[in-house]
């Protein structure tokens, strides 16, 4: 019941009205009451003070001649006379004498526990007596004490008629309010549930409503223009409705990202462009927050730049990494447009977003190339001086190094000056070292036009007394090797080459902090696209040597500028000179090779890539007789995209006596072998400018099933390869080519 009156009290203005009336008529009425309930009090105590007035005189008239004879007997006959009771004057009469003990008394009261005769006019107003005392005196002499009550009864009675009568009226006053209140609510109120319905029509879209309320008072003006209103409301949504289609459909027909969300991040529309990117619906994203959307890391960034959307500041440019629905990461610059209500409140975010991907990838690759030149600049300049440094430094050293050396010759080792004139020595000596390194770094002199095999180079210096010497200094530190036994050669300098490993292995194991693994490794490496790297490495040919370790890294700070001469993290004077990684560094540029680095806290890895040569070391020998792999006039169609690449193969295998043509994709593959039928195809896997190799083979076959294949790649072997071998082709071999892996690879493929 109690919840129904408070849905009422809720819903129901005109219960508020008669409940909010009522309440303050009945604080009124209590106010009222109050002020009479005081006002009765007030004149029972000036009656009762009255009342005292009179009974001390004739009390003290009485009692006084009796206290002094002590005649208790004539006391007690006046006591017994006098009217006692709770509508009389009196309600008890107590003597005290001059000892202040008790002589007589009268009425009903308690006389060992007389009443305070200073306690509250209200408590003696709710006992009904108002209590007192007056001197006993004779003659101008106190001989005693008179104590009495003053009934109130009388007066109280009144009270009560007076109260009853005016609850009976408040009641009433309060009744008739509520039916008057009432009569006027339902008057004031009865048109506003037309207004509320008609409210409510326009809240669900029905602007053609019109209200008939009769009369000419406050509530039917009101009426009349809520009739005009809606009018207006209706013509006016017309032409919104009339807008907003020509306004879709200009956003619809954008080609840029068009989409408007809440401040809470909540899509609330978006274009088609906007869901063709994300490969999502409209249904999928509605309602949905934007914060998934973009690169994590961005996100806060965009709230941070969305905070300060304000109408001094309505639109905010920003850049942002977005993945689209393929999962590839795009550049999307956006304008994001605050939308706000006359207050300046922010409804709504509007964003338009283009794609500016190649605009940033341009700008990457010149940022790339700018600090690679500036790089290459800077190691040319240090280059030049360190060469200037090493030619003086040269003539300072040639004393240093040769006349002691002849002084050697005519001392013998009991000499005193055997051991300083032998330090000499060999302090020229490694100032010699330092000078070679010096001319190293001042390029062009680690050239050399000499067939060398990477393998030898390194095993040769596992072997050498430098690396015994490491392997005592660090006995924590092991070192493996992973060498390709089918390495191709390049062109170099043996000794420079072996100056390479003399500076990165031991670098590499003082990384190591402790124990750890440095790995020496050579492979054959073919490019079909250049790699972006701390140098780019251009396509082709390469064999690589890298060495790694498990260490701790290099700083990306450090990593900019460790190749620069005496530029260096060890200890000064302990661990060497700062020349190593530049001298590394202008013997690999003089090879024509490039150096990738990379560093993380697992690691260091540098990888160096030398282009490959045909030419064969004097001393090559070749394992499988060439008689074993040579063909017999069988056709073979080389496909590769790389004109050099297809001259190696074909050239190889015209030296193995097959009949050799070749095409420059896989689209004219398939046209060749449409009108010749070959015995065998080596065929590229990878092939950016057209069809790849597997649909190439998977064409090919429908034009001549079971045609034998053999798959080459300079990359590791993929899903593409294996799908084309499930598909029929043969053997895999990996790029760049030796006569033996080819020969071998067509000949057991043409054998099946």
């Amino acid at each position: 019941m109690s919840m129904w009156i408070l849905d009422r009290i809720k819903k129901s203005l005109r219960t508020k009205l008669v409940l909010a009336s009522v309440v303050i008529e009945i604080i009124m009425l209590g106010l009222l009451l109050a002020n009479s309930v005081r006002l009765i009090n007030d004149n029972i105590r000036h009656h009762a003070i009255d009342d005292v007035e009179e009974t001390s005189p004739m009390l003290n008239a009485a009692l006084a001649p009796l206290l002094f004879q002590r005649d208790l007997a004539s006391m007690t006959d006046f006591l017994g006379e006098l009217p006692l009771g709770p509508e009389r004057g009196l309600s008890y009469v107590v003597v005290f004498d001059d000892r202040n003990q008790i002589y007589a008394h009268k009425g009903k009261v308690d006389i060992k526990k007389l009443p305070s005769l200073d306690r509250d006019f209200e408590d003696a107003v709710r006992d009904g007596v108002f209590d007192t005392k007056t001197p006993l005196k004779l003659s101008g002499v106190k001989i005693g004490e008179a104590r009495f009550g003053i009934s109130l009864g009388s007066d109280l009675t009144s009270k009560k008629a007076v109260l009853s009568q005016g609850l009976l009226i408040a009641s009433g006053e309060v009744l008739l309010t509520i039916i008057l209140l009432s009569i006027i609510g339902f008057m004031l109120t009865r048109h506003i549930g037309t207004l509320m319905k008609g409210s409510r029509e326009m809240a669900s879209g029905n602007y053609s409503i019109k209200l008939a309320i009769p009369g000419t008072d406050e509530i039917s003006q009101l009426a009349k223009d809520f009739n005009r209103m809606a009018a207006a409301v209706n013509q006016r949504s017309q032409s919104l409705a009339e807008s907003e289609e020509r306004y879709r459909s200009l956003v619809e027909n954008q080609t840029e990202l068009v989409s408007r969300f809440t401040p809470d991040g909540k899509l609330v529309f978006m274009n088609d462009a906007f869901c063709s990117f994300f490969e999502k619906t409209k249904d999928e994203l509605i309602g949905k927050k934007w914060q998934p959307l973009p690169v994590n890391d961005d996100v806060p960034l965009i709230q941070d730049k969305l905070r300060t959307l304000s109408p001094s500041n309505p639109a905010v440019l920003m850049e942002n990494r977005i993945p689209s629905g393929k999962g590839d990461i795009h550049w999307i610059q956006f304008v994001n447009s605050g939308l706000f209500d006359a207050d300046g409140n922010l409804l709504q975010i509007q964003s338009v977003g283009r794609d500016i991907t190649e605009r940033k990838q341009a700008e990457e690759e010149k940022d790339n190339l700018q600090t690679k030149l500036q790089r290459a600049q800077k190691m040319e300049a240090m280059g030049l001086m360190a060469g200037g440094v090493a030619h003086d430094l040269n003539n300072i050293l040639s004393g240093l190094v040769s006349y002691p050396e002849l002084l050697l010759m005519d001392l013998t080792e009991d000499s005193p000056l055997w051991n300083p004139i032998k330090t000499m020595q060999e302090s020229g000596m490694r100032a010699a070292e330092v000078v070679e390194d010096l001319m190293t770094i001042a390029r062009g002199v680690a050239s050399g036009s000499e067939a060398l095999n990477l393998n030898r180079v390194v095993e040769e210096y596992l072997d050498s007394i430098e690396y015994g010497r490491l392997e005592k200094a660090r006995s924590l530190v092991s070192c493996r090797t992973e060498l390709d036994p089918d390495l191709l050669n390049m062109r170099g300098s043996v000794i420079h080459i072996r100056k390479i490993l003399m500076n990165l292995v031991p670098n590499a194991s003082e990384a190591i902090d402790g124990s750890g693994t440095v790995t020496i490794s050579t492979t054959n490496r073919y490019l079909d696209e250049p790699l972006m790297g701390y140098e780019d490495v251009r396509e082709g040919e390469y064999v690589v040597l890298t060495v790694s370790d498990d260490g701790s890294g290099i700083s990306r700070q450090d990593l900019e500028r460790i190749f620069e001469p005496f530029y260096t993290k060890k200890v000064m004077g302990r661990s060497g000179t700062g020349l190593g990684l530049a001298v590394v560094w202008n013997t690999v540029q003089d090879h024509k090779g490039y150096i990738n680095v990379k560093s993380s806290g697992e690691g260091t890895v540098f990888e160096l890539y030398f282009p490959v040569t045909r030419d064969q070391l004097s001393e090559d020998r070749e394992d499988i007789p060439v008689a074993e792999y040579l063909g017999h006039g069988e056709k073979i169609l080389v496909v590769d995209d790389e004109e050099r690449q297809r001259e190696i193969a074909s050239g190889m295998l015209t030296k193995l006596d097959y009949v050799v043509q070749a095409v420059s994709s896989g689209e004219g593959a398939i046209e060749y072998v449409k009108a010749h039928p070959v015995d065998l195809i080596v065929l590229d896997m990878v092939m950016p400018k057209g069809i790849n190799g597997r649909k190439t083979y998977e064409e090919i076959v429908k034009i001549r099933p079971g045609q034998k294949a053999v798959i080459a790649s300079g990359y590791a072997k993929s899903k593409e390869v294996d799908r084309a071998q499930k598909s029929g082709a043969g053997k895999y071999i990996k790029k760049p080519y030796t006569l033996e892996k080819i020969g071998l690879a067509v000949k057991e493929e043409l054998k099946k």
